[in-house]
């Protein structure tokens, strides 16, 4: 198993989705309810979010190759207007994510386990195989 620091753009759409979920109880019309995503994130804004998810996968990358947190943290921040995005493609970014951070203690964080329940929850009618959109986004 292998980490790597996931990009920019893809942890600013998991923000975004985040956000989406929370406010609208949608990502990319897709509806999704999430209670534990709604209790962790209760009184974040957005940036808080983009930060939360990087310096989760910069703990994975201490965990795995023992890497300061600090390298590892984006300086510039969150992209605000990233393109448009289908339920599909969030979904590969938050299966993308997962694998990135399933380091060490890495899995122990809340954060880590809302991940993978919001893998769960679009997972069930968000098919992998054979979906070409899916297959076809970008891994990271």
């Amino acid at each position: 198993m292998s980490s790597f620091l996931v990009s920019r753009e893809g942890l600013s759409m998991l923000a975004d989705g985040i956000d989406s979920a929370i406010t609208t109880g949608k990502i990319a019309d897709f509806p999704v309810e999430c209670e534990s995503l709604y209790d962790y994130f209760q009184d974040y804004i957005v940036d808080d979010v983009f930060e939360d998810l990087n310096y989760l996968n910069a703990y994975a990358l201490k965990e795995r190759y023992g890497d300061k947190i600090e390298e590892n943290i984006y300086s510039e921040g969150m992209i605000h207007n990233i393109p448009e995005y289908s339920i599909d493609k969030y979904l590969k970014m938050l299966d993308c994510f997962d694998y990135q951070c399933c380091e060490g203690n890495t899995t122990k964080k809340k954060l880590f386990r809302i991940i993978e329940e919001m893998q769960q929850i679009i997972g069930k009618y968000v098919k992998r195989d054979g979906n070409p959109v899916y297959e076809n986004a970008s891994w990271g």
